[in-house]
């Protein structure tokens, strides 16, 4: 199967469009849950943690699936993602490390592919790196 390769710049204007991640031109779409009963776990969770953190940490914003920009050409999607609120509400999309990235597996997901993601957000100096499973 052929592999579209996409300009970073294209993936740029549409990023407010899209919940891919995109590697070297590459567009990753992140995985989805089919059946509504599956979606609201991983929302619920996502919305818990964000507001735990938020609640407990008032100078910092724990958004969900920002866009993050990891290289020149790696843009990732992490599930939550914790930023100071004056670097948050400055940037179009995270091009400074968060202080927390928060990954949730999907039924979907492979476990390996989020141990390498969580890996890239250490590399990229995330300090903390989490991962919950349902």
């Amino acid at each position: 199967m052929a592999t579209t390769l996409v300009p970073v710049e294209e993936y740029l204007k549409n990023l407010n469009d899209t919940r891919c991640e995109y590697v070297d031109g590459v567009l990753i779409e992140k995985p989805m849950p089919t059946q509504v009963h599956a979606v609201w776990p991983h929302a619920v969770l996502q919305a818990w943690i964000s507001a735990l953190i938020m609640r407990h940490y008032p100078k910092y914003v724990a958004d969900g699936e920002v866009h993050s920009r990891l290289g020149p050409n790696e843009f990732r999607l992490p599930d939550i993602a914790v930023q100071r609120q004056e670097i948050a509400e400055k940037e179009k999309y995270a091009e400074q490390p968060p202080a927390v990235c928060v990954e949730i597996l999907s039924p979907e997901d492979r476990i390996g592919g989020i141990f390498a993601k969580c890996e890239r957000y250490h590399d990229w100096a995330s300090p903390y790196v989490g991962l919950s499973i349902r």
